[in-house]
């Protein structure tokens, strides 16, 4: 009887062997300090070590570093409350240094009351995990898509609701923060005749010589670049020296603390009228899609710009024309050579004065 049960228990113990070793996931074993003792041929394949750079290493060595702390901490969990199963997942870096996903069941080996070690079962998910990834990024761009839009529109609306550039741009800034970071924001209306640029507008930190009221030189700037290409920009400088030798005349933005750029031109009717400019303080921090969408809404700020200029321009002629009309009238009631009142000024006040007085006598005879 005890000979048979022996037999029995050897078979099972062979079928157990011959299954770990055909298996297609991984089947590993440590001690209790995390230090692997047995790995099957799928474990070999799969992260391309040998058996002998595999076995008496510590486990989390080939987890991810930056995910190796908090691997070490689940399982210490484990091993201290005594959980029986738990289930894991980390990226693993393999021999060649690529990085596969293993989906992880592990359990503890106890005998006679003690942990012995750990025993785990893990599974290539690379593919699963990249398509969540996917699916997470499109569900992003979908979000950010439908903020972008409502945000644009929303501009549009401040620019079609009002002449009042300063409240544009107010309301603009407001807007635009929401979608993309900035430290500092100006827009610089350009003077390409005469060579210079004046900012109009500015939100976020102070740079000296860049302030509204201030004017400085196209040449060597980033707004001479725009004028120049008619296409936005962006530009991650980390040195003054380095931004003196592509645009000598920002060296100021730098010294200030910025050290990422994002700049577009502002064209109306075919000319670039202004430019508009991001500035932050952290490094790398605009994309294309930061580019893109700065462009689209610089588009709008254009026409704003454009229409507060047109409308600008005729209160000031209305204002002109009023101004010639009662000079005219002026000059039609005085003298030229002697600056008195003339013979028409002076029938005028007769016939003023008598229809007065006509009036009167017509009063009193009632």
């Amino acid at each position: 009887m005890l000979q048979r049960e022996k037999e029995s228990l050897r078979k099972s113990e062979e079928r157990y062997r011959t299954l770990v070793e055909d298996a297609s996931d991984i089947v590993f074993e440590t001690d209790n300090t995390g230090h692997f003792t047995f790995v099957n041929p799928a474990a070999i394949r799969i992260l391309g070590y040998g058996k002998k750079e595999i076995i008496g290493r510590h486990c989390p060595t080939l987890i991810r570093p930056d995910m190796r702390e908090e691997a070490m901490r689940f399982f210490g969990i484990q091993f201290v409350k005594g959980l029986q199963n738990t289930y894991s997942e980390y990226p693993v870096i393999t021999k060649e240094g690529g990085e596969i996903w293993l989906a992880q069941n592990t359990k503890l080996i106890v005998q006679d009351g003690h942990v012995e070690g750990f025993q785990a079962m893990a599974r290539d998910i690379t593919a699963l995990k990249r398509a969540e990834e996917e699916l997470r990024r499109n569900q992003d761009v979908a979000e950010r898509l439908a903020q972008e839009m409502a945000i644009i529109a929303e501009i549009g609306k401040v620019v079609g609701s009002t002449l009042d550039i300063e409240e544009i741009y107010e309301r603009f800034a407001a807007e635009v923060l929401k979608l993309i970071p900035f430290d500092r924001l100006s827009v610089n209306l350009l003077d390409i005749d005469q060579g210079i640029a004046r900012p109009v507008y500015v939100s976020g930190e102070y740079i000296t010589g860049r302030q509204p009221g201030d004017a400085f030189p196209l040449k060597g700037s980033v707004s001479e670049l725009l004028v120049r290409t008619r296409v936005g920009m962006f530009s991650h400088p980390f040195s003054v020296e380095e931004m003196d030798k592509r645009f000598p005349n920002h060296s100021a933005s730098i010294q200030a603390g910025m050290r990422s750029l994002l700049s577009v031109p502002l064209i109306s009717r075919d000319k670039v009228i202004a430019s508009l400019h991001f500035r932050s303080k952290k490094p790398n921090a605009y994309t294309e899609q930061d580019l893109r969408l700065a462009e689209r809404i610089g588009e709008q700020i254009a026409g704003a710009i454009a229409n507060a200029r047109l409308y600008a321009s005729l209160k000031k002629t209305e204002q002109e024309l009023k101004e010639s009309e009662q000079r005219y009238r002026d000059l039609s009631m005085i003298d030229d050579l002697t600056q008195l009142y003339n013979s028409r000024h002076n029938s005028i006040f007769t016939f003023s004065l008598k229809a007065k007085q006509s009036g009167r006598t017509a009063m009193d005879s009632l």
